[in-house]
């Protein structure tokens, strides 16, 4: 008994033996891995790519970081630890680590067990590179561990698993309920589940599969420790041969015997197997229709840059500037981000009841104090001269629009002193949804929001008689006991007749806030208790700006100045003060500027017209549900092709020959209306049916619009056209304009190409599609960390992170790992005394491996061959031939001449760098700057106004643009009604563009709101243009449509014909542009109140509405060139020139609408040292384009790093550093190829105008109408030479040669927009 004992505690436990699999499809670990994914996750529909086990085995041989592995990741931690929000892949690393070592330290047995130490090991201890850099074996076994991990601690695995089996816990608790496992054909019943074998055969090995895949593996019994597993079919051909070489080993029976129970299992083995099939080809159909699709959009994304067409202009502009906010010293080493669902009731209160709300208030303060914080900050640019020194990140896939490269969110809005108390009305004392008088108070108590009690302190106003309540009913504030009423005889008058402005401010034709001066009394402010939507605003305006206000009361006051409340009859308008002496003095804010601050800046104002019926989207009765979307795209699809019909029999009638551009310009427009509205919803929607349907409208109709841009029947239609005279004479010059925008987008096509170099030119333009995804996927993946070594860290600057980053290198004794494009690295460039630590980072940041060098080489090298295919000698010789630059020599002009006279600035800067360092290190004169010493001896700043300004709101922000508008061009900015069903979520603002002359020009719909699932970033869509509709013959395109087409057709007609009206003076009827602004500023709320911008956030929104103006005046015949749609080295010409206006003082004034700031005072605006160093980079960048879209990339011997080597040591400052090749990050050479130079080019510009036309007196009513004439109402549909030499009046430009593009080099590009900051 004694020995049999003993045997029994020796024995031990089931252990798996080590694997000799060179691969993991021979892994029993990867079936367990992926069967769990299929069976206790969605992964397998949601993740793009994930659609079979080998692709899951190729995303773990992968040593990068990849989208699939990532998001398994994500959802693993999440399941384990729901409350985990930092899952980037460039940090999941280090929160798997965390999570795993958690469950580590118990315990409990693991796989990493270790049976002398009674322990689990720390299986991270060799993971220097981290997860993803490890083998692909060490990354399956942590992922084992998380399943197993999962089964035991998830509750919600738990809870599927309890479900299955029917399993109640606490039923002595519950004995009224039951429970019964749900039936077989659920997803997630017992039997689905299990992974149990398929069967087994003859010679009991077991067969299983995992999911409705080819994919099938064999095993011996999983029960013996000595047990086998291999795959032995991946793909069908695989799987049938494995069916196949089973009926030959079939068991051969004769008719009377009966099987044995393993010659049964065989034969039921074959039969479960064959039934399989219908699946297995159903799903390859699934998988390969969705891999269709994306090829199709990446295909879409590639030909646009191959050649631009019609479905949206590219004009997304370089960004120059990385991640330059700097860290305060409680910011987190993980990116915090506080959802706005966390503030629902904040969002669901009332503006007007902020009863018993106080800055200190406990209940208030601890709310938000909880909350994290937003960090605000400029993108982090992936091609700028900052993603060099291993701060930036690789920039988003681009997405086809015109798209502000300005990121961050505001910080949360904190009153320094609480707000006064309200008065409350008898008229407060009724439910805004009720007419009837709320019941009488009880005991002195109110009951609810509806009944209120008066304090003693308190007055009740009278309500006014037959005034209807509406949303924008503010309440006054609390008077004081002391004085009842003003004394009349100090209240200043005024005779509303007389065009005579006093101390008053208008509200409107009753009420008015005003001035008074009682003796010794502090100045007072009385109150007309007849308030509306304007008094809403001014008193709002007060609290926001806080501190501005109460400085201007005390100016006159001999003690603080207090709220009393008065009527007055009439009041004066609004005047400011000019801004200088010598400027135009403003326009007064309108009413309807006022109405914008309370849109934006109060929350939960409905924006609903009185009208209860409902609409659709944009106001489109036909867009109310996403099926009718789908159904809008298919009778938009008939229509183009009964157009696109038409258009082909033209040259049977000359009559229809003269209406050729007219009808192709139609069907581009009937196109691109759907497609870019698409495009929208899918990015903006937040419902996921309507992105499900615009996705499929997006496919459906761009696929069609691809095969209109290589017809060849079209382009000799077109052809026909040009070849006629008489028709060629006929066309205005915009319609020539809009020709030629035809013509060469069929030519880049390759359409009059052979047929055998046609089928050439699809191939490489499908295989430069394939190399630049892959080429922009690269540059978004993170790279190895650095390893710094804890003694490297001293001394850092930082007192926040870096002090935590110091505490950590103390306790584990290790090397800290460092990731390119993190917080500690950015702070590390900036704070690290040592110079090695930054050292180590850039060069971390700055390398790559051959593969990443030999896919971006590869996608030059296929860019070149295409040029030279259609006849160019290069790709840039291919682009620019329909740019202002007209060719890549006209480019070096401009770039030489440009780097000629940046040149000295740059040098004089690196000279006070080198001061800088020398200073620090103690060294000799003048040591060289390196990369790496930008950063820290000239550290990044946030942007800055040129002059202090109070907090900035939202609408205040709003309310300064429509002025500027108002004071430049004559248009404003107003409210308009929203329909219920327009708009797409309760955060988007409505406003109309309105000519003082000619009435409204279109609508622009603000989306400007951060919200769950929204993208990231400031956006501008042009959803849809302009052009003139009357002369449309659309009558002529139903002349060969039978009744069921003319009855599809209809949808599409009635959605385009909305938005339409005649001007005023203009001959003809035009179709609105509508514009939609997307941005993620922090939304409004009671407890913080208005949205407070950023000084970044507010360039942004400059820039943006200069797209915006530049769509809403560009009225043009044809929408081909209306508005944005220019040449893309132009197409930024109006936005830059928004931000410029920022740098005036007399600009600055039009923030405040009661002049009673004084704007001339001394602000934070001083020289940036560095912002010379950061033009020379971004010229030298704009030479390596050109460089990479030379003939050169042809040339066998041809090295891009070699390249970058060059001209960094031929014409850059600093030196270059052996080893890097920073090339692959520079994202940009995919979508700006051979255009990167246009924002510098679009800089000189915006300069040269600003400092002519614009800087002695920005407001001046003659300067913008020359701009909006000259520039503006054109689009593109005049030569943009021609347009800049007339607004300069520089007749030497309007030929647009090689030394006009010099004598645009040799302007001083000035200005402080768009920069990192200024020290």
């Amino acid at each position: 008994m004694k020995a049999a004992a003993d045997a029994a505690t020796d024995k031990k436990g089931h252990v798996c033996p080590p694997s000799n699999a060179t691969h993991p499809r021979d892994r029993w670990e990867t079936a367990f891995v992926y069967s769990f994914i299929c069976k206790f996750t969605q992964l397998r529909a949601k993740v793009e790519g994930l659609d079979s086990p080998m692709a899951f085995e190729e995303a773990l041989l992968s040593p990068e970081p990849n989208p699939i592995i990532t998001q398994i990741l994500a959802r693993f931690i999440q399941n384990l630890r729901p409350q985990t929000r930092n899952l980037s892949s460039d940090v999941i690393s280090d929160t798997l680590a965390a999570v795993m070592l958690e469950y580590l330290k118990t315990p409990e047995r693991s796989i990493f067990w270790d049976e002398e130490l009674g322990a689990n090991l720390n299986p991270f201890t060799e993971m220097q590179s981290g997860f993803f850099a490890a083998s692909w074996d060490f990354k399956l076994q942590i992922m084992r561990q998380f399943v197993e991990l999962q089964l035991c601690h998830s509750m919600q695995i738990k809870a599927i698993i309890d479900r299955a089996w029917g399993v109640i816990h606490n039923k002595h608790k519950k004995e009224a309920t039951t429970a019964s496992p749900p039936p077989p054909d659920d997803p997630q019943s017992r039997e689905n589940l299990q992974l149990i074998p398929i069967g087994q055969d003859k010679e009991r090995k077991r067969y299983w599969v995992v999911d409705v895949s080819p994919r099938l593996y064999v095993s011996t019994n999983p029960w013996k420790i000595t047990a086998t597993f291999q795959t032995i079919s991946s793909t069908r051909e695989e799987y049938v041969a494995v069916i196949d070489r089973l009926r030959d080993s079939a068991p051969q029976l004769k008719a009377s015997q009966r099987p044995t129970k393993i010659e049964n299992a065989h034969l039921n083995l074959i039969e479960d197997l064959d039934k399989r099939l219908v699946d297995i080809d159903a799903d390859l159909l699934r998988i390969q229709r969705a891999r269709k699709k994306l090829e199709m959009r990446n295909l879409l994304i590639a030909q646009a840059e191959v050649r631009e067409t019609r479905t949206r202009r590219k004009a997304t502009r370089p960004d120059y500037a990385y991640m330059n906010d700097p860290l305060s010293e409680d910011d987190q080493d993980e990116y915090q981000y506080q959802e706005q669902d966390d503030e629902e009731y904040d969002d669901q209160v009332d503006f007007d009841d902020m009863v018993g709300f106080r800055s200190g208030d406990s209940s208030t303060s601890n709310r938000h104090a909880a909350t994290g914080k937003r960090r605000s900050s400029r993108a982090a640019a992936t091609n700028g001269h900052r993603a060099s020194n291993g701060n930036g990140r690789a920039s988003s896939e681009w997405k086809g629009e015109r798209r502000s490269t300005r990121l961050g969110a505001p910080a949360d809005m904190q009153l320094d002193e609480p707000p006064p108390k309200r008065a409350r009305t008898e008229d407060s004392l009724v439910s805004s949804n009720s007419a009837e008088p709320a019941p009488a108070a009880q005991n002195g108590k109110g009951k609810g929001r509806t009944s209120i009690t008066l304090k003693p302190t308190e007055t009740a106003v009278e309500t006014i008689p037959g005034k209807k309540k509406n949303k924008y009913w503010y309440y006054a504030v609390e008077p004081v006991p002391a004085l009842a009423a003003p004394p009349p005889a100090a209240a200043v008058s005024y005779d509303a007749r007389e065009d005579v402005p006093m101390n008053g401010l208008h509200i409107d034709d009753r009420s008015e806030i005003w001035l008074a001066a009682t003796g010794s009394e502090a100045p007072q402010v009385f109150l007309e208790p007849r308030l509306s939507a304007r008094l809403a605003l001014v008193l709002h305006l007060c609290f926001m700006l806080a501190k501005a206000a109460r400085s201007a009361l005390r100016k006159h006051a001999r003690r603080p100045a207090q709220l009393r409340l008065h009527a007055k009859r009439e009041a004066p308008h609004l005047f400011c003060r000019a801004a200088t002496a010598t400027a135009t003095v403003p326009l007064p804010a309108s009413r309807d500027d006022s109405d914008i601050i309370v849109l934006f800046d109060q929350p939960n104002i409905a924006q609903w017209a009185a009208s209860s019926s409902s609409t659709g989207l944009f106001g489109h009765p036909v867009l109310t549900s996403p099926s009718a979307f789908n159904a809008l795209a298919d009778s938009t699809l008939r229509r183009a092709q009964v157009l696109t019909e038409r258009v082909l029999r033209a040259r049977d009638s000359r009559e229809e020959l003269f209406k050729v551009v007219k009808n192709l310009d139609r069907l581009s427009d009937l196109l691109c209306g759907v497609i870019d509205l698409a495009e929208l919803i899918r990015n903006a929607h937040p419902d996921k049916a309507w992105v499900r349907s615009a996705d499929a409208v997006y496919e459906q109709l761009c696929e069609f619009m691809n095969v209109l841009n290589t017809h060849v029947g079209l382009y000799e239609v077109l052809h026909a056209v040009f070849s006629d005279p008489e028709v060629a004479k006929s066309l205005s010059p915009e319609a020539h304009q809009t020709a030629l925008i035809f013509w060469r987008d069929f030519e880049k096509s390759g359409i009059d190409l052979p047929p055998h170099q046609r089928e050439r030119f699809v191939s490489l333009s499908t295989e430069i599609m394939l190399l630049g995804r892959q080429f922009l996927n690269e540059t978004a993946t993170a790279k190895a960390p650095a390893a710094i070594k804890p003694e490297e860290l001293q001394g850092l600057k930082d007192m926040g992170m870096g002090a935590r980053l110091r505490l950590q290198a103390q306790v584990t004794k290790r090397d800290l790992l460092v990731y390119p494009g993190s917080l500690q690295a950015q702070m590390i460039m900036r704070a690290a005394p040592s110079e090695e630590p930054r050292r180590k980072v850039y060069m971390a940041a700055n390398s790559s491996s051959p593969e990443q060098i030999e896919v971006l080489e590869k996608l030059l090298r296929a860019r070149g061959e295409l040029a030279r295919l259609v006849g160019k000698s290069s790709f840039a010789h291919m682009t620019l031939g329909d740019k202002m630059a007209k060719s890549p020599e006209n480019v070096q002009r401009f770039l030489d001449a440009l780097l000629d006279h940046t040149r000295p600035y740059a040098r004089s800067a690196l000279r006070t760098l080198s001061m800088r360092k020398q200073a620090h290190l103690h060294t000799p004169p003048f040591p060289t700057i390196q990369a790496w010493d930008r950063d820290f001896y000239c550290p990044p700043e946030p942007p800055a106004p040129p002059v202090a300004l109070p907090p900035l709101t939202l609408g205040t922000v709003f309310m300064a643009l429509s002025r500027l508008f108002q004071n430049l061009y004559g248009i404003s900015l107003r409210l308009a009604e929203v329909t219920p069903g327009e708009v797409w979520h309760s955060d988007v603002r409505k406003l109309e563009v309105v000519d003082e002359d000619t009435g409204v020009l279109g609508w622009i719909y603000a989306d400007l709101f951060a919200r769950k699932g929204k993208p990231s970033g400031a956006a501008h869509y042009t959803v849809r243009c302009s052009r003139r509709v009357d002369d449309d013959d659309v009558e002529g395109d139903l002349v060969h449509a039978d009744e069921y087409d003319k009855a599809t057709m209809q949808m599409s007609r009635v959605f385009e014909a909305a938005h339409r009206r005649q001007f005023p003076g203009q001959e003809g009827t035009f179709q609105l542009p509508v514009v939609v602004l997307l941005c993620e500023f922090a939304r409004p709320t009671v407890g913080r109140g208005p949205t407070v911008l950023e000084w970044h956030e507010v360039m942004t929104l400059f820039h943006e509405m200069g797209h915006a103006m530049h769509s809403m005046i560009g009225r043009t015949e044809y929408q081909n060139v209306s508005g944005t749609r220019c040449a893309t080295d132009f197409v930024e010409l109006p936005s830059i020139l928004m931000e410029h206006f920022l740098n005036s003082p007399a600009v600055l004034s039009l923030f405040d609408p009661t002049g009673s700031l004084d704007i001339r005072q001394a602000g934070n605006h001083h020289e940036d040292p560095c912002r010379s160093i950061d033009t020379h980079t971004q010229i030298l960048l704009a030479s390596l384009d050109q460089s990479y879209h030379s003939p050169t990339v042809l040339d066998p011997q041809f090295d891009s790093t070699a390249t970058l080597a060059k001209l960094y040591e031929t014409r850059g400052l600093i030196p270059y550093v052996p080893g890097t090749s920073w090339q692959t990050q520079f994202g940009h050479l995919f979508g700006y190829g051979a255009t990167y130079y246009s924002y510098l080019f679009d800089r000189a510009i915006a300069s040269r105008v600003w400092r002519k036309l614009f800087v002695c007196d920005p407001l001046n009513r003659e300067t913008g109408e020359k701009f909006k004439q000259e520039v503006l109402r054109h689009g593109g549909g005049r030569d943009p030479w021609t347009m800049v030499s007339a607004l300069l009046d520089a007749p030497e430009l309007e030929r647009g040669n090689a030394e006009a593009m010099e004598e645009v080099g040799r302007w001083k590009i000035e200005d402080d927009v768009s920069v990192p900051g200024r020290h």
